[in-house]
């Protein structure tokens, strides 16, 4: 959902932080968040949303468009846990205008 409602806003965002989740199909960026970084956290034990799947709606992101860290977190369902926050630390510190 954060990707989808991000990529596709009309005002210009500083970054976009997608917690297991996917690019839903037939997304169209707006072109004032072309070049925005994403940070994607996904638990690869996820029940809900399979890693496995959703990666490969990550592949259609444009990485020459977007810095795009990806975190894959082992023994970790759909959720977040200290692991997850530490990551989103450190890409809010980077980018947090």
């Amino acid at each position: 959902m954060a990707l989808k409602t991000s990529l596709t806003f009309d005002q210009p965002l500083g970054g976009i932080i997608s917690l297991s989740g996917f690019l839903f199909y037939g997304t169209v960026e707006n072109e004032k968040n072309k070049n925005i970084p994403i940070l994607i956290s996904h638990g690869r034990d996820d029940p809900l949303l399979a890693y496995a799947l959703c990666s490969k709606s990550y592949e259609k992101l444009d990485s020459k468009a977007h810095e795009i860290r990806t975190e894959i977190l082992n023994h970790l369902e759909h959720g977040l846990d200290l692991r997850s926050i530490a990551v989103f630390k450190e890409f809010l510190n980077k980018y947090a205008v």
